[in-house]
């Protein structure tokens, strides 16, 4: 049986939701074009942060937080990924999509992927 990485804590409003098989995060800014007419070269100033959270975990039926917001069309609040190098990402998510599957063994898998929104979204590395 696979184990859970010791790398990653995937967090939603400050409670742990499930071990973590892994984790990623996609983050960019957007620009926005301010060239002036007539210029000779492009300008750009940077726009907002947007980003996604793709993560694999061992699920527990009873933590259902995921399956709720996207049953619902509802936010995750507070969501989290924590590195065990300090990085962090955090902000209000809506999920994008979920796969759950259970192995012949009874061990249960979600895939989820949140996009980060309604919210700024936090870089952090304690």
């Amino acid at each position: 049986m696979p184990s859970p990485t010791s790398a990653a804590l995937f967090r939603v409003n400050g409670t742990t939701i499930a071990d973590v098989m892994s984790a990623s995060a996609q983050i960019s800014r957007q620009m926005i074009e301010t060239t002036a007419l007539g210029a000779t070269f492009r300008d750009h100033e940077y726009g907002f942060l947007e980003g996604s959270i793709d993560c694999e975990v061992f699920f527990d039926p009873s933590h259902d937080t995921i399956i709720n917001a996207f049953k619902n069309g509802t936010n995750l609040t507070a969501v989290e990924i924590v590195w065990q190098s300090g990085m962090s990402v955090a902000g209000n998510a809506k999920v994008a999509n979920w796969t759950l599957s259970v192995a012949p063994n009874g061990v249960a898998m979600a895939t989820f992927s949140l996009v980060l929104s309604g919210s700024a979204i936090t870089i952090d590395n304690v």
